[in-house]
């Protein structure tokens, strides 16, 4: 963008739009693959029940008094990453 803005003034602004989507995108990736990695690891060393992650989560969601998620978020909503721990065991099963 920083050549682009040198033939074209005003052009580098869009970097401003373009590299948060794109980066936070990327992110909440990560951050799904993260939750699934630490769900298992939770399942198999700590014998920990779906229900009791889940117990978790919520109690995480209300202390953070923060939902996340969103398109400009760099995190995915907690509704969402349980959502997607969930059908992960359940297609393993």
């Amino acid at each position: 963008m920083l050549v682009a803005n040198y033939f074209i003034p005003g052009v580098g602004y869009l970097d401003l739009i373009i590299n948060p989507t794109v980066t936070n995108n990327y992110s909440k990736v990560q951050e799904y693959e993260a939750d699934k990695m630490a769900s298992e690891f939770c399942l198999k060393c700590f014998n920990m029940t779906m229900e009791k992650q889940s117990e978790i989560m919520q109690k995480l969601k209300e202390t953070t008094k923060v939902d996340g998620g969103g398109f400009w978020a760099d995190h995915p909503a907690w509704d969402d990453r349980m959502n997607n721990i969930k059908s992960n065991l359940n297609n393993k099963n």
